[in-house]
């Protein structure tokens, strides 16, 4: 009979578990989407792309 309770307990601390984590993660997401679509409204150029404008500009 405890052992069925401790069991159940397990259970549904582990249901809850799984649900605040994909919440989590769908925040996560979102708000990085949110802050890669401003970098984007900004005319954010990463450094990357700087970099590599820099060089072909040499090369010419």
């Amino acid at each position: 009979m405890l052992l069925g309770k401790l069991v159940l307990c397990l259970f549904i601390f582990q249901m809850l578990m799984i649900v605040f984590s994909v919440c989590y993660l769908y925040r996560e997401r979102k708000n990085a989407k949110d802050d890669f679509e401003s970098d984007i409204d900004s005319g954010y150029e990463s450094d990357f792309e700087s970099d590599f404008e820099d060089e072909k500009q040499k090369n010419e």
